[in-house]
């Protein structure tokens, strides 16, 4: 029962959150409608202005061109009046170089929604490091040196939603994830004080990711816990450097409603990269169409309590749709 209700509880708080942001929540400008604080910006040198003095109840608006460079948030909105930066896909954030520098970096920030606009080029497109309540919504990133997006440094109750992520890797495919959260083990020291990175609570749900994602489209780390994976499609025709379009390595994380195509070894897999993580991990109502040699759910061994249920369908897949009994 106790996961059962968790799981009702985090499918209406999705589709709450897809249906707030839907078209009639958005003008032509690509922005929420009802701003009372715009700020609209033309130029790479305005936006840096912008971001540099937003306050709480602003919304930056993009008109479309190109803005060329590395561009940081570090102020906070408020739960009633979130800080917006939002602009239609024609707007594009440039980063330049697909090997040096975040083409977004969200920093020590609370109470951000990026909206609608495009990310390209730069080593990794969004990052957003120590920081709470920050979405993403209907945005693109394509074509970066590294990872897409990455949630991490003990960032909480964020997401990345309806958006549109393809041709990560472009300089390193090992490290070409599609959506990435929390931190590897061994960059604990380096990010977290040595200590589990904590990026708990985060959500990726109706996101459309691939082709051109050569490794997971969205990786969990170890050390991240009661996150949610819901209603994303996923195309594995460019994976070489993993093993399933999505690898959850943290505990307590739903996955429900997704889509996957075409594979190179499993669909959806649990790995246990550090003892205690792993476990508790729910995947129901998914649909993956593996294509490929492995299995539609991999469970690795030594983790515990992790549940596949018998909605989940698979097709394609050589060794067969889970190496677990699953539940009904």
């Amino acid at each position: 029962m106790r996961r059962i209700s968790a799981l009702v509880i985090a499918a209406s708080c999705v589709a709450g959150a897809l249906s707030t942001w839907g078209p009639a929540a958005a003008s032509t400008t690509g922005c929420p409608a009802g701003a009372t604080h715009v700020v609209r910006v033309r130029t790479a040198a305005g936006l840096r202005g912008a971001l540099a003095h937003a306050v709480p109840g602003a919304e930056i608006q993009l008109a479309p061109g190109a803005y060329v460079g590395q561009f940081t948030l570090s102020r906070s909105g408020v739960s009633a009046d979130h800080v917006t930066l939002c602009g239609t896909r024609d707007a594009v954030l440039d980063g330049g170089s697909l090997r040096n520098g975040y083409t977004l970096h969200v920093v020590e920030a609370q109470w951000v929604d990026l909206v609608g606009f495009t990310i390209r080029h730069g080593q990794k497109g969004i990052v957003v490091d120590s920081s709470q309540h920050v979405t993403m919504r209907s945005v693109a990133v394509h074509d970066v040196g590294y990872e897409a997006i990455d949630l991490r440094r003990n960032t909480t109750y964020s997401g990345v939603y309806a958006s549109r992520i393809y041709n990560t890797g472009r300089i390193y495919p090992q490290f070409g994830e599609g959506v990435y959260v929390g931190s590897a083990r061994n960059n604990w020291c380096a990010q977290t004080k040595c200590l589990p990175d904590r990026s708990d609570h985060a959500t990726v749900a109706g996101n459309s990711i691939g082709p051109g994602v050569p490794a997971e489209e969205i990786d969990v780390k170890e050390g991240t816990s009661n996150g949610l994976i819901s209603g994303n499609s996923f195309d594995g025709r460019s994976m070489t450097k993993a093993s399933s379009w999505v690898d959850v390595k943290g505990s307590n994380w739903v996955i429900r409603g997704n889509t996957g195509r075409d594979s190179r070894v499993n669909g959806f897999t649990v790995t246990v990269a550090v003892a205690g993580w792993g476990n508790d991990n729910v995947f129901l109502g998914n649909h993956a169409i593996v294509n490929a040699s492995g299995y539609g759910f991999k469970i690795a061994r030594g983790a515990v309590g992790d549940v596949v249920y018998t909605d989940n369908v698979v097709q394609n897949a050589r060794d067969g749709a889970c190496n677990v009994p699953e539940q009904s």
